[in-house]
């Protein structure tokens, strides 16, 4: 991936890549200069942690988010896919 720098000094991440690394607008990027080079370090994601229970009914098993996982909102749904290609 190809990319071009502004007169202002900024830099278009191409949508594959924020999609790839789960990054939106206003996400902080660590910027570090290396080997004559310039690396883009994205935060890390705490990971959506689940438990597993069984259906009372069933017995089947299933697995639920844990009480401090974030809602699935319809305005993430949107956000989410207005970066799909």
């Amino acid at each position: 991936m190809n990319t071009m720098l502004s007169a202002n000094g900024r830099v278009l991440l191409p949508a594959t890549a924020r999609r790839v690394l789960g990054l939106k607008a206003g996400d902080t990027l660590r910027v570090e200069i290396e080997r004559g080079g310039v690396r883009l370090e994205a935060p890390r994601r705490k990971p959506t942690r689940v438990s597993m229970h069984r259906d009372p009914i069933t017995g089947l098993p299933y697995f639920a988010p844990t009480k401090d996982t974030p809602a699935l909102t319809l305005a993430t749904v949107r956000r989410i896919l207005r970066d799909f290609p």
